[in-house]
């Protein structure tokens, strides 16, 4: 003899498994943001010195100088933030804090004069602090198209960029560029993404550390 199930049974095994297929996606989740917000360290030979570089570029949106990182502390960033995300990216072409940009130059500087002032405002002399990996994502229909960036403190850059404004008179922005190195893209192109505001408060994932800290 065959036993009907009673429609209020079968709702209750459907709703538990439900329950617990939900409560699986949850604990997933959480450890998955846990783990992305996890502090991001680097080695000691990533606390080297930093450079600067004068960029060959075109669009307004290039950077035309450049603060260049130790090798190792873009390869630490970029092989930490590719574990984490499960993302397939690739570096950005040019490395390094970007000073300034085509569009707000216009040529109005050698770049001589640029690398002196640089200088003089200590970028070399003075390297930043690291603060966090900041993430982004365009929104729909875009979203697969992201950027991974790490957020810097630099009392030389704001220098820098305010010297750069007493040069190139009122119409210049000295915030119109901030103190972030791109660390990786996803589907994307760095056109996209520059110049970046950054807000710590909203783009932060997780700290960045020194080793033995």
């Amino acid at each position: 003899m065959v036993t009907k199930r009673s429609p209020a049974r079968v709702l209750m095994k459907v709703l538990g498994a439900l329950a617990l297929v939900a409560g699986v996606a949850f604990l997933i989740m959480r450890t998955a943001k846990s783990a992305r917000s996890e502090p991001y360290t680097l080695p000691p030979e990533a606390l080297g010195s930093w450079s600067l570089s004068i960029e060959t570029a075109s669009a307004p949106n290039d950077p035309v100088i450049v603060l260049r990182p130790p090798r190792a502390l873009s390869q630490a960033l970029f092989d930490q933030t590719f574990k984490r995300a499960m993302e397939s990216m690739r570096a950005p072409d040019t490395q390094g804090i970007a000073l300034a940009l085509q569009g707000e130059l216009a040529g109005r500087l050698t770049p001589d004069e640029l690398l002196q002032l640089a200088r003089r405002a200590g970028l070399e002399s003075d390297a930043p602090t690291a603060r966090c990996v900041g993430h982004r994502h365009l929104p729909e229909p875009d979203t697969r198209e992201q950027a991974f960036f790490a957020i810097f403190d630099s009392p030389a850059f704001v220098t820098f960029r305010k010297e750069l404004g007493a040069r190139l008179g009122p119409g210049f922005d000295a915030g119109f560029v901030s103190p972030v190195m791109f660390i990786g893209i996803v589907e994307t192109s760095m056109s996209r993404w520059q110049p970046l505001h950054t807000d710590p408060a909203a783009d932060c994932l997780a700290p960045i550390v020194s080793a033995g800290r």
